[in-house]
């Protein structure tokens, strides 16, 4: 069940799927998927869907085709405040900062930041 679970997940990181449809779909309650899960990945679904969310964010930005607010949408944010603020507060430095050190450092990769 582990890996089915990780698998809609996977495929909820773009868009605005929550846990709780997850769950819905898969017939069990909060706290059954949230143990199950976390029994096999050390993690919750929410926290492994966020992160999730922040790694193909940080490609995103690398990536320069949309706008921060473009990007919050894509990956189902509330709004582009609310991701900014989760961004900065994940990585030390606001998306619009993180994509100006990266273009800056000329390497074109999110992991040596």
């Amino acid at each position: 069940m582990a890996e089915e679970i990780k698998q809609k997940l996977d495929s909820a990181i773009i868009g605005k799927t929550t846990v709780e449809q997850i769950c819905s779909e898969l017939h069990v309650s909060k706290s059954q998927l949230t143990r199950e899960f976390k029994k096999y990945y050390s993690v919750t679904p929410y926290a492994y869907l966020l992160r999730a969310k922040l790694e193909l964010s940080k490609q995103l930005l690398l990536d320069g085709r949309q706008s921060v607010k473009e990007i919050a949408d894509t990956l189902g944010f509330t709004d582009e405040h609310y991701f900014s603020n989760y961004f900065k507060k994940k990585n030390g430095c606001s998306p619009k900062q993180f994509k100006l050190k990266t273009s800056v450092a000329g390497n074109g990769s999110a992991e040596n930041l």
